[in-house]
């Protein structure tokens, strides 16, 4: 009797377990573990999901709710049912959502609650998540020890589907890391092992990749082709076609790579990336020199695909074909600047801000010119002035007009108008003395300028003369076309556009303190094309004629007069103190010490780097956008050439435009309240008032400007006066005593020079029978 109820004890005790174990399971894990199945298949479902990307993927918004089911479910069996055989899987799904909510530390811990528990089922499996949670939280040494034993372990049972996973986590911490020696190592070890195709081909893929950015293009092309012989995913093998392509392109194989990309073009499943196929296609004819083809592929993109990063991308590539083939700098202009408000990827972005930035500079500096003439014109030649101004008065009484209704009135105004263009016909026939010499090349460039402005501007503004002197305008001017040429020279890469416009400064500002410049620049673009004995013969003049001048001591050094001594940049070691400064978040002993920099060394790089820092950190650490803006407006004005105020000149133009549109949104709500409280008779005064549109300025350079010949003969270029160089050994370091010549000799040289430019100019196609 004594065994029989021992026996009935156990018996109720075991079935008390199983029963335990049977309702823990229906009634919460079997839930938990539906939901975390849905989870996952949502993840897998998301576009940027890959399970060779380090980086987690946010969850999805659907998931949110079942998150929180599953840790309520997973919790209830862990604090309710301790005893269950559904304990350690609770722990390992519960660290698992932890991990996929990002979670770390509380996923962490849960896996190493369980590895306590030693249950040889769920050891390699939670090895595998412990050393995911343990890289996600950077503790890379331990991570990386810990999928290496679950590798091993999983190696030597042959559990395939977990050395799968443990090799995966592996290698996508490589690839993020940029390791790609143990990435490729990890790779093939995963490719030998594995005996899913699928697997294979991603394996290959990847490899493929790692070796193109190596530019091993031909182990990349083995691996890519590897892809094909396995069973690929839909967007892998076509990925790895369109990767064999590109890599024909970037041989030089163009054909190839042509008929590879109309290969994937042709084929019907490949529809959904035909944006990309067309893309790469447009890039590869753009290569080849065959524009056409090119603008064709760009603008059905550009057209068809909008709503895509690869619209982006097109539009760039239209702006770049306007800008370096057709030299169109409006149209690339409005194209770049439409870039710039795209979701185009952050490289092409960055290139295209610097270009966005260079185009603007150009613009800037022709509105400039265009201005400067108009008044240098009203200065010289009262006809020009009367012409504006009579221009100016017809539209005025043209707006007059549009508002009037009555119709003697309107009679009347036209008599008017009449009675005005008759007197202005008798005046043309006495025109005034001081009417410009048609001889003048300059005055009839200027001229030609000015009507092109005349018919760009559909709204003319009221005339002005000028209140400063013909030598200060005409200076001026000089100083914009240096500018140009300068842009043309050195970021536009439009050389002889730049030698263009550095004549022009020669033969028509002879008097202007840019003259300097213009002959050095000049020097150094004939000797961009080896013609030395031209860039020598203006250097020797820059030399000579202008002794304290800043580029005579730069001529001598081209001229081999003197050794440039490089010295090192004090100023980096400056900068690595600030770059550590910023690194420990001391950011107002950052703003100290770029001060103390650009005081110490003023119109320099490193005055500028200063400047851009301090905006930098207003910008983005300390959240003060006026202070940040005042010093980036510092830098674009002082160091507007280089690369740092290229890169943010958009954003202030950006910045700009959102200070006038809050301003006039200020400005209308107190006009607002200032009209309601007007009489009802004075409210509406003005609503019938037209102001006409002001059409958009054009500037399209003139083609001539791109044809100037560097090996020409068409400009005299002096020989050197019979200077002797200093001995070879010796190292002239003080520019004072260079050369040891008389004044008198140096004078002579120079009267010599300018004589024989005062009755030539630079003759290119476009000026030939001007």
């Amino acid at each position: 009797m004594r065994k029989l109820a021992l026996f009935s004890i156990l018996l109720f005790l075991s079935s008390c377990s199983v029963y335990d174990n049977f309702t823990t399971y229906f009634n919460t894990f079997y839930n938990a573990e539906r939901d975390f199945d849905e989870v996952l298949e949502l993840i897998k479902n998301q576009d940027e999901f890959d399970q060779f990307n380090f980086k987690l993927p946010p969850l999805p918004s659907k998931s949110k709710n079942l998150i929180e089911s599953i840790t309520a479910n997973l919790s209830f069996v862990l604090q309710h049912h301790p005893n269950s055989s559904y304990v350690d899987e609770s722990l390992l799904m519960l660290g698992k959502v932890f991990y996929l909510d990002q979670k770390f530390p509380k996923a962490e811990r849960k896996f190493e609650e369980l590895a306590t528990k030693n249950n040889p089922e769920l050891l390699i499996e939670n090895l595998i998540w412990l050393g995911k949670a343990q890289l996600q939280q950077r503790k890379f040494e331990i991570g990386i020890k810990t999928l290496s034993l679950a590798k091993k372990k999983a190696k030597e049972e042959e559990n395939i589907e977990l050395f799968e996973q443990a090799s995966i986590a592996e290698i996508s911490f490589l690839l993020f890391r940029k390791e790609n020696e143990q990435a490729t190592i990890a790779l093939r070890e995963l490719f030998d092992f594995t005996e899913n195709e699928e697997l294979k081909s991603r394996v290959a893929f990847e490899m493929g990749q790692i070796f193109y950015k190596e530019n091993n293009f031909e182990e990349a092309t083995n691996w890519f082709d590897e892809v094909l012989n396995h069973e690929p995913t839909f967007n892998i093998e076509f990925r790895s076609r369109m990767q064999s392509a590109i890599i024909k392109r970037e041989l030089k194989d163009y054909k190839a790579s042509i008929e590879k990309l109309e290969y994937i073009e042709g084929e019907d499943k490949f529809d959904l990336f035909k944006d990309e196929i067309q893309i790469e296609l447009g890039i590869t004819y753009f290569e080849v020199g065959d524009v056409n083809n090119a603008v064709y592929n760009f603008v059905r993109v550009d057209s068809l695909f909008k709503a895509k990063p690869s619209a982006a991308q097109a539009k760039f590539m239209l702006a770049k074909i306007m800008d370096k083939i057709y030299k169109d700098y409006d149209s690339a202009y409005v194209l770049y600047n439409e870039v710039s408000k795209s979701k185009a990827d952050e490289k092409i972005k960055n290139e295209n801000q610097i270009r966005l930035a260079t185009i603007q500079s150009y613009l800037d500096e022709s509105k400039k010119q265009r201005e400067y003439t108009k008044q240098y014109l009203y200065l010289i030649d009262n006809e020009y002035f009367k012409k504006d101004s009579l221009a100016y008065e017809d539209f005025l009484f043209a707006k007059k007009m549009s508002n009037q209704t009555d119709s003697v009135k309107v009679a009347e105004a036209g008599d008017d108008l009449a009675n005005r263009n008759e007197q202005r016909n008798m005046n043309n026939q006495n025109p005034t003395k001081g009417r410009i010499d048609a001889n003048k090349t300059i005055n009839e460039r200027l001229a030609e300028e000015r009507e092109k402005q005349l018919k760009a501007s559909k709204e003319p503004q009221k005339p002005v003369r000028p209140k400063i002197q013909v030598d200060s305008l005409k200076n001026m001017l000089s100083e914009v076309l240096l500018n140009k040429g300068n842009l043309f020279f050195s970021e536009l890469d439009v050389p002889d556009s730049a030698a263009f416009y550095y004549n022009k400064i020669i033969n028509e500002f002879d008097s202007s303190e840019f003259l300097p410049n213009a002959f050095y620049n000049l020097g150094s673009y004939y000797l961009s094309f080896g013609n030395k004995s031209k860039s020598d013969s203006l250097f020797n003049y820059v030399y000579h004629a202008f002794p304290d001048h800043p580029l005579a001591e730069a001529a001598a050094i081209k001229l081999g007069f003197l050794i440039e001594e490089k010295k090192d940049d004090p100023s980096e070691k400056d900068f690595e103190f600030i770059d550590n400064l910023i690194s420990e978040n001391k950011f107002d002993s950052v703003l100290i010490k770029s001060d103390e920099i650009i005081k110490k060394y003023p119109k320099t790089q490193a005055a500028a780097k200063s400047i851009y820092t301090k905006g930098w950190i207003f910008e983005n650490k300390l959240e003060k956008p006026d202070s940040a803006v005042s010093n980036y407006r510092k830098l674009i004005s002082d160091f507007r050439t280089t690369e740092f105020a290229r890169s943010i000149t958009p954003k202030i133009r950006e910045w700009d435009k959102y200070i006038k549109e809050k301003e006039r949104r200020l400005k209308a709500v107190q006009d607002s309240i200032a009209n309601a409280a007007l009489p009802d008779s004075l409210k509406n005064q003005n609503k019938n008032l037209k102001v006409p549109n002001t059409k958009k300025e054009q500037n399209v350079e003139k083609k001539s400007e791109q044809n100037v010949n560097p090996n020409s003969q068409q400009i005299p270029i002096p020989e050197p006066p019979n200077a002797q160089k200093p001995d070879s050994t010796k190292i002239i370091s003080d520019n004072k005593n260079k050369v040891n010549k008389t004044e008198q000799f140096r004078t002579k040289n120079v009267n010599n020079f300018l004589d024989s430019l005062k009755n030539t100019s630079i003759e290119t196609d476009s000026t030939k029978g001007k």
